[in-house]
């Protein structure tokens, strides 16, 4: 699978969000959007007053995106949010929920 882990440096937490559902699959990160049919993109946008993260997932011929707004005063929050994307987006195109 390739991550591409846009606007933000959650690399750890992104990949760890991934191996829950596929622990066996190789994966490569990069800070740039990509293409390709095994493929995730979080994106943290910063725009005024919140920011957005946002999950796009392309997996097994299927797609799935999610997104929301966070409110940037909390902390860990943009983190939080971006994983929660992620999460959401895979686990419903696999149907498989923790």
């Amino acid at each position: 699978m390739l991550l591409c882990n846009v606007g933000h440096t959650f690399d750890y937490e992104t990949e760890k969000v991934v191996r829950i559902f596929l622990p066996y699959e190789k994966i490569n990160v990069t800070n740039e959007i990509c293409a390709g049919d095994s493929i995730a993109v979080c994106e943290l946008k910063r725009l005024d007053g919140y920011n957005e993260a946002s999950a796009f997932v392309r997996l097994f011929g299927k797609e799935y995106r999610v997104s929301e707004r966070v409110s940037s005063d909390r902390t860990n929050a943009d983190e939080l949010a971006v994983a929660r994307c992620l999460y959401n987006a895979i686990s419903e195109i696999t149907g498989y929920k923790s």
